[in-house]
């Protein structure tokens, strides 16, 4: 149950996402704001959405879901590690990518996970 909610909340956050910036923050005004501040359009970033909707998609497939997972973690993490460097606030992003891992470990390992947690 719990694994399904972390799950839920990062299709969540990468489908709004994608419809963020698809919408290019005509009905998300303040979450596109904080996108634009994280990776501000450039040629590159018209692939964010796409990758959104893809990585949000894979994630209801029991067999995908860890390799999605731990993708997004990995950019995430890259993402981080730029924005520190140019002295920013992670505070969102490390929480993204906390999510990000609990739902690669508890879909990597299934049901497994549940011994160390009880």
């Amino acid at each position: 149950m719990l694994a399904a909610l972390f799950r839920v909340g990062l299709q969540s956050i990468l489908y709004y996402g994608a419809f963020s910036r698809f919408t290019h923050g005509q009905h998300t005004p303040i979450f596109h704001q904080y996108q634009l501040e994280r990776a501000p359009n450039t040629e590159y970033t018209q692939l964010i959405p796409v990758f959104d909707v893809a990585l949000g998609t894979l994630l209801f497939s029991p067999r995908a879901r860890p390799w999605a997972a731990l993708f997004f973690a990995v950019a995430q993490g890259g993402g981080i590690i730029k924005l520190l460097q140019e002295g920013k606030d992670v505070t969102p992003d490390v929480g993204l990518f906390t999510v990000a891992i609990i739902v690669f470990l508890t879909s990597w390992l299934g049901d497994r996970w549940k011994r160390w947690v009880h």
